[in-house]
């Protein structure tokens, strides 16, 4: 099979839909004749590769610079350009307005949705309507694509999002990696990486700092320059001598942060749709892989995944829950050995290889 995935992201970037792209591309070109074409690269494929620890290179074409007022119109061209050449047996897409400007000229295109459409519904009714087959992210999406929108099951396909596994098998201890780090040795550590959108919940995370007791340390690595001011304006007065807001680190330090950590926090809010219902985290897997006790908010986007077996749940947007389920797991101990030991057990099921593998077994089992 041959297979042309195109996206209009730029690489790298800070960005967790961007390392989706680069490690399903990665796992897709261990399996067919596989492209990758993007908006553009900042420095050279091997700096791509590098950043996102990338063990098997693969081909990458750029669609090129554009006008911001004329990007999808100029990226949409030079991909059909590209498609014409190339001639591949599968369109891979995961940006609802290209998928639909493709669908007009080529066909099969397989378009894999990570939002739900909450606007202009009619015509996204027609995208799911040409598209050859829609992969979701996570079930719920995949459910309503066939309620609202009828899309057969046939054409439908639910897979989760994932994680190397190898990049989370760190050899250094804890102790080891908070020297290197240059994190104290001393204080328990809780530690959520990622973003800071509000939809992610750090603002719980951050209101919930004031009910722990000394001696906890509370860790944000990751976010914009602008979502870290966000969060100094929005909570001018957070205690920091317990939490330490940390810029985006390299993707391949991420591991050893984790590593470093007691306790991993998830704590997407329920307040938003993208969060409660749509989202498949990444940070989810990484954390399970990491063999951390994870504490996480109580969504029907996250209990798809995992149970009480695998994680200690809070009453999401609750700050003094979240307090009290991080305290909790950190004097259980052995409660806590077991969710880590379940945890790790069930992503094993979860990797970016597996992921890839099911849909294109999927796409051949419907005749591509």
């Amino acid at each position: 099979m041959k297979m042309l995935y195109i996206s209009s992201v730029p690489l790298p970037s800070p960005y967790a839909n961007r390392l989706q792209v680069v490690k399903m591309s990665e796992a897709f070109s261990k399996l067919c004749d596989f492209t990758l074409c993007i908006s553009g690269i900042k420095g050279s494929a091997a700096d791509v590769f590098k950043y996102y620890h990338v063990t098997k290179p693969f081909d990458i074409r750029e669609l090129g610079r554009a006008p911001k007022y004329l990007r999808s119109v100029v990226y949409t061209w030079k991909a059909i350009r590209i498609v014409w050449k190339e001639k591949p047996d599968v369109i891979f897409v995961r940006e609802a307005p290209l998928a639909f400007a493709l669908s007009f000229f080529f066909k099969p295109i397989v378009f894999e949705m990570h939002d739900f459409p909450e606007h202009r519904m009619w015509l996204h009714r027609i995208l799911f309507s040409r598209v050859a087959f829609v992969i979701s992210t996570n079930r719920w999406k995949a459910e309503r694509l066939t309620e609202v929108f009828g899309v057969p099951a046939e054409r439908l396909m639910y897979v989760p999002n994932g994680v190397d596994l190898s990049e989370f098998a760190v050899t250094q201890s804890p102790r080891e990696a908070r020297e290197k780090l240059g994190l104290p040795q001393n204080a328990t550590i809780v530690l959520y990486s990622g973003q800071l959108f509000s939809w992610k919940g750090g603002d719980v995370l951050l209101s919930a700092t004031k009910y722990l007791p000394n001696g906890i340390s509370v860790y944000f690595v990751g976010g914009t320059e602008d979502d870290r001011k966000k969060v100094a304006e929005t909570f001018p007065g957070y205690d920091k001598t317990k939490v330490t807001i940390l810029p985006h680190q390299p993707h391949d330090l991420i591991p050893l942060y984790l590593r470093a950590a007691d306790v991993l926090i998830v704590p997407n809010t329920a307040r938003e749709d993208i969060s409660k219902f749509y989202t498949s985290p990444i940070k989810l897997f990484e954390y399970l892989a990491s063999k951390k006790p994870i504490v996480c908010s109580d969504i029907p986007s996250l209990r798809e995944i995992i149970s009480e077996e695998e994680v200690m749940f809070f009453t999401p947007d609750d700050p003094r829950d979240l307090a009290r389920a991080i305290e909790t797991t950190i004097a259980r101990i052995d409660d806590a050995a077991r969710r880590i030991e379940k945890g790790f057990e069930k992503v094993r099921g979860y990797t970016w290889d597996s992921r890839a593998e099911a849909v294109l077994s999927f796409l051949r089992k419907n005749g591509l």
